[in-house]
């Protein structure tokens, strides 16, 4: 392998390393999870709402 492909491939790795350390927080499956699940029983209040948000940080 010569230098060039070899700082192709350092690239590349780094970007993946970029890319894993910008993963959001929460999964995609959890937040499809929350919005069918908040579509199927609306919340009526504000305060309902921050009690599901911090009770689902967990």
């Amino acid at each position: 392998m010569n230098e060039r492909q070899q700082s192709h491939i350092d690239y590349y790795l780094q970007r993946v390393e970029y890319w894993k350390g910008r993963k959001p927080a929460y999964s995609t499956a959890r937040l499809l999870a929350a919005r069918d699940a908040d579509e199927a029983h609306p919340l009526r209040t504000e305060e309902e709402a921050t009690e599901v948000v911090e009770g689902s940080v967990l």
